[in-house]
């Protein structure tokens, strides 16, 4: 009896603490559950709030009674995550063919991107305006419109601008990385396979050739930079003053945009609309999907997104 007893206290004690660390456990358990609909309750009530912040901006007015359509151009102009050209389309091919709406404005507020993104959102412009000529198109900028923004907005009507809107910068960029310098201080060596001499031409870890830059320059960034320049001529027409500094890429404040040709008058979106007609109220056709994590996590993912990207391979760019 004297060798179980002690045995036994030793199980019931074991018996009590395997109990206390199941108890233990459980109520860890909880308390995770209780803060993650804790903060599920938040996120939700706050993207909630944005999505009615977001509706309650635009006007009562809809697509069944006579109103102006406008469309977002803002944000950098890219395929993915930005102003991308297929959905934009869209947005202006919707607002041009529907019968109740009388004008259509572009809320621009950029820097510019994707070279072929904004050649596609301008051919597209200047052929529905062909073919619906009863529209006005305003392209109307806050902050910025410059390169791409620009390419796009010199096909519109009349540009409108701030005193202190940022017009201009025609000119094209390829951006790009060399990691040289770095691989021979960490003792890295590239080695890559490849058939064609020139096919790793914009390769980040290779040094590159003086002829493979010229190239660059001379095939691609001019001949891009010419695109651009016809286009702006062709979407502005006599109303450009003859300057060949309007093509080197620098940019303007508002009213020295008017003066050099590249915009027509001051004013804001609500100004535009009160122009139009005081029983016309404006209703937003942008077709952009906007991502749940952009909510959450704010520019910062777009950021390291493109600079992942632009690691990659070199941009063109407007």
């Amino acid at each position: 009896m004297a060798d179980t007893t002690p045995k036994t206290t030793d199980e019931r004690l074991e018996s009590m603490l395997k109990a206390f660390m199941r108890e233990h456990r459980s109520d860890k358990r909880k308390s995770f559950i209780l803060r993650l609909l804790m903060w599920t309750y938040l996120i939700g009530s706050t993207i909630a709030f944005v999505i009615f912040l977001t509706t309650g901006k635009e006007s009562p007015a809809n697509e069944e009674t006579a109103h102006i359509a406008k469309i977002d151009v803002i944000g950098q102009i890219k395929r993915k995550g930005g102003v991308a050209a297929y959905p934009t389309i869209e947005a202006l091919a919707k607002a041009f063919e529907s019968e109740t709406a009388e004008a259509i404005i572009l809320d621009m507020d950029s820097p510019g991107g994707s070279a072929a993104q904004s050649d596609l959102v301008y051919r597209e412009l200047l052929r529905l305006r062909q073919d619906h000529p009863e529209k006005p198109v305003y392209a109307v900028v806050g902050d910025v419109c410059a390169s791409g923004c620009y390419y796009i907005a010199s096909a519109a009507d009349e540009i409108v601008v701030n005193r202190t809107s940022m017009i201009g910068s025609i000119g094209v960029r390829m951006d790009g990385f060399d990691f040289t310098g770095l691989m021979e201080k960490v003792g890295v060596q590239r080695r890559i396979l490849s058939a064609g001499k020139n096919k790793v031409l914009t390769d980040p870890f290779l040094d590159m050739d003086p002829e493979v830059k010229a190239h660059l320059e001379q095939n691609v960034l001019a001949e891009t930079h010419k695109v651009f320049i016809e286009a702006v001529k062709k979407g502005r027409g006599d109303r450009l003053v003859a300057d060949e500094n309007v093509f080197t890429g620098l940019v303007w404040l508002g009213e020295k945009a008017i003066e050099k040709g590249l915009a027509d008058s001051l004013g804001s979106v609500q100004t535009v609309i009160r122009d139009l007609g005081d029983d016309l109220e404006a209703v937003n056709y942008t077709n952009r999907p906007v991502r749940l994590l952009d909510w959450i996590t704010g520019r910062a993912v777009e950021v390291v997104s493109t600079l992942a990207s632009d690691a990659k391979q070199p941009q063109l760019e407007f």
